[in-house]
């Protein structure tokens, strides 16, 4: 998992194959540890995620929670259609914030800050 941070304002995840119990757990800590003072706004990059378990769904609702409680931004982009149709089908597209580039995905953390 790769992790980028911009002047500490938002930071970057790249989440790469499939997103189990074991790589929840990775994403989990990544995110955990690029939380602080001024950085509470998380990017999450899904172009190379081939699969969501029901563990990794449980993931996602879970940091997008924390994060709201945080007055941050929780914004998934770049999601492959196989993904996608997991998404609709338990409408997570519906609870989470998801961008198809990240281009979007700055374009919705700007409005926020605006």
């Amino acid at each position: 998992m790769d992790t980028n941070s911009n002047r500490n304002t938002y930071s970057v995840i790249k989440v790469s194959g499939n997103l189990d119990g074991h790589r929840s757990d990775e994403l989990m800590n990544a995110v955990e540890k690029q939380i602080g003072p001024g950085n509470v706004d998380i990017l999450v990059d899904f172009e190379k995620v081939d699969y969501i378990s029901s563990m990794g769904i449980g993931t996602l609702i879970s940091l997008y929670r924390d994060i709201r409680e945080k007055n941050g931004q929780f914004i998934l982009y770049g999601i492959r259609d196989s993904v996608k149709e997991i998404f609709d089908r338990t409408h997570l597209n519906k609870r989470l914030i998801i961008c198809n580039t990240q281009d979007e995905a700055m374009d919705t953390l700007r409005t926020k800050h605006n």
